[in-house]
């Protein structure tokens, strides 16, 4: 009985190290890096939020930031909701060619997306 017992807490103890110990650090450093993000943001910075929204951060308030996305469109989002600072300017010159090309193009010379038309 002792045996058993012994070897069952010695695989708790593996497992704890291996498995959950590395998880419960990783999630520490994320969200340090989180907060990090959150306390350096200054008027003027190109950023992207969790959901995708790129712009330009017009001012920050203690838990907001007001954010211009679009020629004086200016929405207030959470500090937490920023997920990253854009170093490029937030801009994909591919992307950009690609929009401009759909949007040039008539709707009987569309490119036919896989899955749909014949």
């Amino acid at each position: 009985m002792l045996p058993v017992l012994i070897f069952t807490i010695f695989l708790i103890l593996i497992f704890w190290m291996v498995i959950i110990r590395p998880q419960l650090q990783e999630q520490r450093r994320y969200q340090q890096e989180r907060q990090e993000v959150a306390d350096t943001l200054v008027p003027g910075e190109r950023i992207e939020s969790y959901s995708g929204i790129h712009g330009t951060i017009v001012s920050v308030a203690q838990d907001t930031v007001e954010v211009e996305i679009a020629a004086g469109v200016v929405v207030t989002m959470a500090r937490l909701a920023i997920s990253s600072k854009l170093d490029d300017g937030g801009h994909d010159d591919e992307q950009e060619d690609i929009v401009e090309q759909v949007t040039t193009t008539g709707a009987d010379d569309a490119p036919v997306v896989d899955g749909e038309g014949s």
